[in-house]
């Protein structure tokens, strides 16, 4: 070889094309010199090197391309074995190590033209064929390994119009069985798919002219394969389909981020070889302005050097190109005008149009119609006559013969139906021909203009099926005798036209069959020019690598869409373990490979198709013991690797899951039913398995023709029902099959789905939280609708586990139950409705309700006392419940209640949050036997001085009232104790220990304090009950006496007695007056002693503070009024206990004389003389004896006048 291309002389140009049945021993050349020898003529070289290896591949081709015969029906398939063994030498000496050099350019010139005709046409040969096409597919693999670069448009046609039809659509199952195993072989060698898919998918046209889309053609013919079927309907091709699928998958899968470090070409590397300087149609469709992109397709160049920071950006910019074409192919092969303006409109062409471009549109732009592009080149005006003559511009007429120039020409377009719109084209064609051939024989342009009409003539009269009497070659030369210039056409000529179109008709090359293409010389002929241009080389590895690595979205975006169903096709019929397996392995593959390129929607599509076969899990109303769910699942290979690969994805890929949590939670009820699922998945943080075993929910039976809730039904209408032959019950025993069930799931470790929640990104887990709350709230719409038809065994038990389930989550995610809180919520307000009383169980769901809410506001409230409002919030829920069942609830809610306000009550600071304390606190109190637990709720809210604040004080202080007021009849002693609690938040209020308050909680407190004492003066100090009357007194007095420390403004004191103590002391005094021999005189006695206690206490201990108010005389008036009322009701009824109140009226006003304030000078703030009106008062009041109070102005022994020593008379 190396000899023949350096030492032998060959031809400027291969030998011209031959017209014969079988194909040429020599290469195939659609350029035509006289100087060439004939093919029948023999070689004028040496019989070695070169030219003998040329003629030994010309005959083996010969072979190849030869129709069986009755006494050689092998010999195609004994030429394509020859030629695979002289290929596979070639392979096994490079593998070696030996050297292998690039072959001659007669040699590749035989390999890209006459052995692939042959081989299209050995392919279309009845006998054998099957053979052969297995034999055409390994030549076309091992071409592939060892000639890519110089052949890869040559691989594309192979694989793209001969073995992907067969494949696609063949009605001979041995045959497509044939083309598909040859598929997946090439899709199996190294980079074959990937080097596809940059080379022709990304390319305008594919790297041959051919078309694009090649990988996405591959991924769908395989795909459609699994759903092939024979004559009984049994599916034929599922292992070749699942086998086809993983391969395209795992070489996806091959793209990975650290690809760069394996090639060596630097990141700005071209990936091609263009000379053409760049053209930028990246920035030209952004901006709208017009880029020339059809000269360099026209011409076989590259698009590759657009402004980027790399070359995978152009490869992707041309992909992206591609969308647009196809828009804009659609546009014009409907309206030719409206297709040009558009192209217009997105910088395709200039404004206002010009012929080089839209002739160049029209010979580049691919899948436009060749009807349509015929009917713009037969147009009559004159911009049209210019698109004609710059279309002909377009094609190298050089060297070619004129059939073969016609041919090239008219493989272009579609002659249009009108004739005078294919003489204007022909005549073009003419004049173009006679201006690059001009000593072909031909005279004039109109010459060349003549014969194109007969050539056209003569192709439809030969191959027209009605025509009986076929035109000879002397009535194609009589028709053309006087149209050269008025002589015959050289007879030589006409004689080799006859002979090329009596073989081969007009054929538009891309609406050929593969039979057909092994005749169309001129499509083989251009597919090797192209093969030897930029665009029909492949992309270096380098940027190939790097534009595979930008691009995997959409690559695997392309083989998914039609992955899917085949996959899922495969599932619903198949039972073949081995192939089930294989499937469900794919599938947790491509969830892989759709999270790794953060393809939305993918990990979902996976889900939704495993759900559907896991009916071995569903409930059946007609079922025996021998077919429960659970012994279903056992013996469902289908079921169990389904199931366990939905876990294994929800388990990798749970961050990129949406709607597909609806099919795990699903599946989760399934397994619940089944009474397969363990208590591990509602197990909290430092629970012991025994509590959430005991938490843990029961399945219970559900009625004929139940199938759980509405939910399952929507799921169970996208289920198939799984062959019998899945549900190999006979095969195994019960507890087997149990057994295997059991392993199945402990192997899905179905608890990480919450224990590892808190790794989820917040929307997956939002999703996640939703579609348990809507298999919840399906289960509870189902119960409560059966429930209200009168139903009595209509379960809440898969609404039960959905509660624990989210209340797990919601632990497990405390930092962020903000966000998916509200949700819960909802579901909790449906499950405490009372809309739902009548369904069975709904106690018990309610008492989960509550008793989940109390446990996360024990284990959060410490820790995250923001939630405290929100979670309050709804356990007040339970206020709102029907009061059987609240009644039912109170001996778990308070137990629960005890614990939380233990540990978290300083944790509750807003008002909401205690009003929802207090609430569950009456709740407690409802029930006799839980009273105890009740008070002592309270206590610990009442007691713990870190709970109180101005925010709980008003809802405990109103249970507090509320309690007693409900046992101060019946249980007067527990209406005592509660006021105790009462009495603890008066202590708070009145403590000096009170932190100190900015202005606004000051006033809050203010009112606070002035509102409790009007509690207590108007209503517990008045109580019938004289225990708890006296108690109430007492509280009162300790308050006042205690709240020095909240420094009231004296005018609140003044409004404190004038309104609320002075009062209650005179109505005292009145009741002991009208108590008179009564049996409850001796407490009403008490009752006003103990408030006259309380008054002259306050008297003495804030007078001094309060005296410079402005009504403080008023009051000190209304004092010795209310004083003189309680000596003289007590007079006639109880002198001790009057003469006790003289005793407190001295000593108050010993006191203030005493320190000072009582005095003649003194004067409260409006001016009024206290002095006397202490006096005047003391005088008023019969045995007081303080005269001496007032003598000098200094204290004197009682009896003695003011002004007067002692002894004398006043």
């Amino acid at each position: 070889g190396e000899h023949g291309e350096h030492g032998e002389h060959e031809p400027s140009q291969p030998p011209p094309m031959t017209v014969s049945v079988s194909v040429p021993s020599a290469p195939v050349s659609i350029r035509a010199e006289s100087n060439l020898p004939s093919p029948t003529s023999k070689p004028q070289s040496s019989n070695y090197g070169v030219p003998a290896l040329t003629e030994v591949l010309g005959f083996i081709i010969s072979m190849i391309g030869s129709k069986p015969s009755k006494h050689f029906p092998e010999l195609p398939l004994a030429g394509i074995e020859l030629v695979s063994t002289c290929i596979r030498a070639c392979m096994q000496r490079n593998h070696n190590g030996g050297a292998f050099h690039p072959l001659p350019r007669s040699l590749m010139a035989q390999l890209k033209q006459d052995l692939l005709r042959a081989l299209f046409s050995a392919a279309s040969h009845g006998v054998h064929q099957s053979k052969c096409l297995a034999a055409i597919c390994q030549v076309g693999i091992m071409l592939y390994a060892l000639f890519r670069d110089s052949m890869l448009p040559q691989i594309e046609a192979l694989v793209s119009l001969l073995i992907l039809p067969v494949a696609e659509s063949s009605k001979r199952l041995l045959l497509r069985r044939t083309a598909l195993e040859g598929l997946l072989d090439f899709c199996r060698q190294p980079g074959f798919l990937a080097t596809t898919y940059v080379n022709c998918d990304c390319r305008i046209g594919g790297v041959g002219g051919i078309g694009d889309d090649l990988f996405k053609r591959i991924c769908t013919v395989i795909s459609q394969s699994a759903r092939v079927i024979d004559e009984e309907g049994q599916p034929k091709f599922h292992g070749i389909a699942m086998e086809g699928i993983r391969v395209v998958f795992d070489a996806i899968n091959d793209i990975r981020d650290d690809v760069h470090s394996k090639v060596g070409a630097p990141l700005g590397h071209s990936y091609g070889h263009s000379r053409r300087p760049s053209v930028g149609f990246g920035e030209g469709l952004s901006t709208r302005e017009y880029v020339d992109i059809w000269t360099p397709l026209c011409a076989g160049e590259l698009l590759s050097e657009i402004p980027s920071s790399s070359a995978s950006s152009a490869i992707a910019s041309e992909k992206e190109l591609m969308t647009l074409l196809a828009s804009v192919a659609e546009r014009f092969n409907e309206n030719q005008k409206r297709g040009l303006e558009y192209c217009q409109e997105v910088g395709l062409l200039p404004t206002p149009l010009a012929a080089h471009a839209v002739s160049r549109f029209l010979k580049g732009c691919p899948g436009l119609s060749k009807a349509a592009i015929g009917e713009v080149l037969g147009e009559r005006e004159q911009f049209y006559e210019e698109i004609r003559e710059e279309f002909c511009d377009t094609f190298n007429f050089a060297g070619l013969r004129f059939d073969v120039a016609l041919r090239l020409f008219m493989d272009a377009f579609r002659p249009p139906g009108e004739g005078q719109k294919i003489d204007r084209i022909v005549q073009s064609f003419g004049k173009k021909y006679y201006e690059q051939v001009p000593k072909a024989g031909l005279k004039s342009a109109d010459a060349a203009y003549v014969l194109a009409f007969s050539v056209i003539m003569l192709n439809t009269d030969l191959h027209n099926t009605q025509n009986k009497r076929k035109m000879t070659l002397e009535d194609f030369a009589r028709i053309n005798r006087n149209t050269n210039e008025g002589d015959p056409m050289p007879a030589e000529l006409l004689s080799s036209i006859y002979a090329a179109i009596s073989v081969d008709e007009f054929k538009i090359s891309s609406e050929c069959s593969a039979a057909d293409l092994s005749h169309q010389a001129v499509f083989w002929a251009t597919l090797a020019e192209m093969s030897a241009k930029p665009r029909g080389q492949p992309v270096d590895d380098a940027a190939m690598s790097r534009a595979l690595l930008e691009m995997r979205r959409e690559i695997f975006a392309d083989a998914w869409e039609s992955a899917l169903g085949a996959i899922s096709s495969i599932l619903d019929a198949s039972s073949n373990p081995k192939t089930v397996k294989n499937a469900t392995a794919t599938l947790s593959v491509a969830a892989d490979l759709g999270y790794r390129h953060k393809i939305d929607g993918v990990v979902d599509q996976v889900l939704e198709t495993l759900v559907e076969h896991t009916s071995a899990l569903d409930y059946r109303h007609d079922q025996s013991p021998s077919t429960k769910p659970s012994l279903a699942y056992g013996a469902s290979i289908k079921a169990r690797s389904s199931v366990e690969t939905m876990f294994k994805i929800a388990d990798m890929y749970g961050d990129s899951i949406k709607n597909g949590w609806a099919c795990i939670v699903a599946t989760v009820m399934k397994v619940f039913a089944a009474e397969l699922l363990t208590p591990e998945i509602i197990a909290v943080d430092g629970e012991s398995m025994e509590l959430a075993t005991a938490r843990m929910p029961k399945p219970r039976p559900r009625n004929k023709g139940q199938s759980g809730s509405i939910f399952t039904r929507a799921i169970n209408s996208l289920i198939s029902i799984e062959a019998d032959g899945d549900l190999a019950y006979a095969n195994a025993g019960s507890e087997m099959l149990r057994d295997m069930a059991k392993k199945s799931i402990s192997s899905c470790s179905i608890e990480s789905l919450v224990n590892d929640s808190k790794f989820l990104i917040v929307e997956s887990l939002i999703e996640l939280i939703s579609a348990i709350i809507a298999w919840g709230k399906a289960a509870l719409a189902l119960a409560t609708a059966e429930g209200a038809g009168g139903s009595t065994t209509a379960p809440t038990d898969t609404a039960e586990l959905a509660l624990e389930l989210l209340f797990s989550l919601s632990l497990r995610n405390r930092d962020r139950i903000t966000l998916f809180w509200p949700r819960i919520h909802e579901f909790l307000a449906i499950c405490t409705s009372q809309e739902s009383a009548n369904v069975q169980g709904f106690a018990v769901l309610n008492k989960r309700a509550i008793e989940g809410l109390m446990r996360i506001c024990q284990r959060l409230l410490p820790y995250k006392e923001d939630t405290a409002d929100m979670l309050l919030g709804s356990l007040s829920l339970v206020g709102e419940m029907q009061p059987s069942i609240v009644w039912e609830l109170a001996p778990s809610i308070s137990t629960e209640l005890i614990t939380l306000l233990s540990q978290s009550a300083p944790h509750i600071r807003t008002e909401t949050g205690w009003r929802t304390i207090a609430i569950l606190i009456r709740i407690s109190a409802s029930r006799e036997e839980v009273l105890s637990h009740s008070l002592q709720a309270l206590q610990l809210a009442c007691q713990n001085r870190d709970a109180v604040s101005t925010e709980s004080y008003i809802p405990l202080l109103e249970t507090c009232l509320q309690l007693i007021d409900g046992f101060k009849g019946s249980n007067p002693d527990l209406a005592a104790e509660f006021l105790e609690c009462a009495d603890a938040l008066f202590a708070w209020l009145s403590s000096s220990s009170t932190p100190a308050r900015t202005p606004t909680a000051s006033a809050t407190v203010l009112d606070l304090w002035l509102t409790t004492v009007g509690i207590l003066t108007k209503g517990l100090c008045r109580e019938s009950s004289g225990k708890l009357r006296h108690a109430s007194i007492d509280a009162l007095h300790r308050m006042l006496i205690g709240s020095s420390s909240l420094n009231l403004p004296p005018d609140m004191w003044v409004q404190t007695l004038r309104e609320l103590v002075l009062p209650l002391v005179s109505d005292f005094s009145k009741a002991v007056a009208a108590s008179a021999r009564k049996k409850s005189l001796p407490e009403h006695i008490k009752s006003l002693q103990m408030a006259i206690d309380m008054l002259t206490s306050v008297l003495v201990k804030y007078t001094r503070l309060i005296s410079d108010d402005n009504d403080f005389g008023s009051v000190w008036e209304l004092t010795f009024v209310v004083l003189r009322e309680s000596t003289t009701s007590l007079s006639s009824t109880d002198k001790a206990s009057a003469e006790k109140i003289r005793e407190g009226a001295k000593t108050l006003l010993s006191s203030l004389k005493a320190d000072g304030t009582l005095c003649e000078t003194w004067k409260d703030g409006a001016g009024k003389d206290l002095w006397v009106v202490t006096r005047t008062g003391a005088a008023t009041m019969p045995g007081l004896g303080v005269d001496s109070l007032f003598v000098n102005g200094s204290v004197t022994a009682p009896g003695t006048a003011p002004g007067t020593a002692p002894g004398t008379a006043p």
